[in-house]
């Protein structure tokens, strides 16, 4: 029986530090066979040329921008054009692969539950800490917000290794249907640069009545916020992330109140679980 189908998609800007230690650990690391593709946003930083020095690569498609696109949801959405497989994983370029069977554990439990729309994976600080085992969300009600955040960080590795459902997922890796991904259109590009259109994404999945999983035995290194930390405008970058939680709010706060009153499980970190993962 063949293997479904999975296309890996990986932005670069500027990436030079990142980009090349991340496309290498993914060749090296990966059992389970893929077709990369690799939008490269008008890098000028050495990142496009090595890119370009390396387009022999085994199924790999890079796309040039020639002028900056709009962030995180068009380059995702641009690389869509260019997948053809069952499914699309998203993957930063600051994160590293690490153990050789993480996008079959991936692709297993989508299979196993047709009603997964987005899979996302433990990830893990250069100091083996937990920087994001899920994404749930906590209630403020001085200010009457729903705050997402990612359960689990600074933990030890060791903890969060089950495979259980969650209310979203961070999309720094994660592997989505492509048929889900096609039925909502792709990533909202109204938040721009980035931030919040991966919750967005998954409120929009479990309101068709999909699921998000978190698998906690599917582990790689994540350099959290490298590209971010580049940037020169610090101040403009949190307004925009700011910005981007409000737009957020506006769309889903009455959807989460009745949905935190429907599935309240779902919203406490670790007790609705699935299936125990070896580690």
């Amino acid at each position: 029986m063949a293997l479904p189908k999975v296309d890996i998609i990986v932005l670069n800007f500027n990436g030079i530090k990142h980009t090349p230690t991340c496309v290498t650990s993914l060749y090296k690391n990966t059992s389970y066979p893929f077709s990369l593709v690799v939008v490269d946003n008008a890098s000028t930083d050495g990142s496009k040329e090595w890119l370009k020095a390396h387009e022999n690569l085994p199924n790999l498609t890079v796309h040039y921008n020639v002028e900056r696109d709009g962030g995180f949801s068009e380059g995702n959405n641009v690389a869509l054009g260019h997948c053809k497989g069952d499914y699309v994983l998203l993957l930063n370029n600051d994160t590293l692969i690490v153990n050789p069977d993480w996008l079959h554990c991936l692709v297993e439990e989508m299979e196993a539950d047709k009603s997964v729309a987005v899979e996302g994976a433990k990830l893990l600080y250069p100091n083996d800490l937990i920087q994001h085992a899920g994404v749930t969300f906590a209630y403020d009600d001085r200010a009457d917000l729903f705050v997402p955040f990612h359960r689990g960080r600074f933990d030890p590795r060791q903890n969060w290794s089950k495979v259980e459902k969650m209310p979203a997922a961070t999309f720094a890796c994660v592997l989505i249907r492509r048929s889900v991904m096609d039925e909502i259109g792709g990533l909202d590009e109204a938040y721009g640069l980035g931030n919040y259109e991966d919750v967005d994404f998954c409120m929009q999945a479990r309101k068709r009545g999909y699921s998000v999983l978190y698998n906690g035995g599917v582990e790689l290194y994540h350099y959290e916020g490298a590209t971010q930390l580049s940037r020169p405008d610090q101040r403009g970058w949190y307004e925009h992330i700011n910005r981007n939680f409000l737009v957020f709010q506006d769309r889903w706060k009455e959807w989460l109140r009745k949905d935190f009153a429907e599935n309240p499980a779902l919203y406490r970190a670790g007790i609705q679980q699935q299936r125990i993962r070896p580690q």
